[in-house]
């Protein structure tokens, strides 16, 4: 199971081997927040076929909470996929 890192500014930190980062807002759109996975993903999905595909190597969302709980559901699926073994 994955868990939650300690809290930075508030906000829970990403699962070890995350990065995240937000856009800047325009005029026309708002400013998001992106995440990047730590996981050969195309690789995964050549190993594991459907089962593999909700896999992304970027999540995006608008707010920090809503970032947390995809990235969350990736290492999930990471975890259920691969036995936490990290291959």
């Amino acid at each position: 199971m994955t868990r939650t890192r300690q809290l930075k500014n508030g906000r829970p930190l990403l699962p070890e081997g995350w990065t995240s980062f937000s856009s800047q807002p325009d005029g026309n759109d708002a400013a998001h927040w992106y995440a990047t996975s730590p996981y050969p993903v195309d690789a995964l999905k050549a190993e594991y076929g459907r089962t593999a595909l909700p896999l992304c190597r970027t999540v995006a969302a608008a707010t920090w909470s809503e970032l947390h709980a995809q990235v969350a559901g990736q290492a999930e699926l990471y975890e259920q996929l691969t036995g936490g073994t990290g291959e």
